[in-house]
This record gives C-alpha cells, structure tokens and sequence, in this order.
C-alpha cells in the first residue's frame, strides 16, 4: 500500500492519474498509468523529451501520435487542463478538442479542464482532418485513457489487475 505521500502530487494535493481502459499496449515500454505529480506532463511517442511515453508497434496506430502529442497541465485549484498539440487529435468523451492551431472563440488557448472519469483518446487516423468539437468513438484505439483521483480504491483495483506490479 502506498503511503500518503505516494498519493499527492509534488504540492501536496490529491493526484490525479489517466488510466489505460482501451486496448493494451502493444509496445513495450509504454504506459498504462499517467500519474501527474508535476505541474506540467508532456505525452508523446519522443521517449526522450516526454513525461509518459506512448507508442505502438501497430502499424497505423504508431502514426497516430506525435512527438510531443499533448500536455497536462496542473492548475492551483489542483484541476487539470489537458493541450492538444499534436497533428491527429486529442478527444475528451470521444469529442475532438480544439489545438493550438484550431483554437475556438471560447477557449483562446485550445484547452479542457480534465473531469473525474472523462475518457481522453490520443490521435485519430484522420484527426487533422476532422473539425473541432466532432464526436468519434474510437474502440479499437491503444491509446485510450480514462481520468481519476488516486486514492486507496484505485490503488487496490490496480495493484489485484497487476498493473501495479
């Protein structure tokens, strides 16, 4: 069992984490768990410029993601903004948000403030393509994460799944 101090970020608060739900890996080396106990994290498939590393062996889904593919970003409040700043798309409930070069009149800096079960799926085949605020189901996708809290619950459900181990 984690201590207390396992389970906040790097200022104390309750972390929060993305949770591989979709298709497992089929590279090695990849993440199944985001925790994001820095204010910033970088997702991507640049294994040595990123925070947590994605990628497949698969031959259309490693051309799903980009180098630096999105951003986390912990608020004071202790919300997280996530930033899209691939190619291909970042989706929130299987919607596409906008990225920095699509930015809507709402939110000027293309971001959404990530929610407590939320499913966040990196890159779409043909995400650059596809318009902001579009709905697509992605079910096949390696690359798919769901938001939560880390707390003695999740701990246990991961540690009985072995991902923990």
């Amino acid at each position: 069992m984690p201590s207390v101090s396992e389970r906040l970020n790097d200022s104390g608060q309750t972390m929060h984490h993305l949770r591989r739900v979709g298709p497992p890996a089929t590279k090695a080396g990849v993440v199944d768990i985001m925790d994001f106990r820095k204010v910033t994290s970088i997702i991507g498939r640049n294994g040595n410029v990123v925070d947590f590393y994605l990628d497949s062996s698969d031959n259309v889904q490693c051309h799903l993601l980009s180098r630096q593919h999105a951003r986390v970003v912990r608020l004071q409040d202790n919300q997280h903004k996530l930033f899209d700043d691939s190619l291909n798309g970042v989706f929130v409930n299987h919607v596409k948000i906008s990225g920095l070069q699509k930015c809507s009149l709402f939110d000027p800096l293309g971001a959404v403030i990530l929610s407590e079960g939320d499913l966040v799926t990196f890159g779409h085949m043909m995400g650059n393509k596809l318009a902001v605020g579009i709905r697509v189901r992605q079910p096949d996708s390696e690359y798919q994460f769901i938001v939560s809290l880390f707390t003695r619950v999740n701990f246990l459900y991961f540690f009985e799944e072995g991902a923990l181990t």
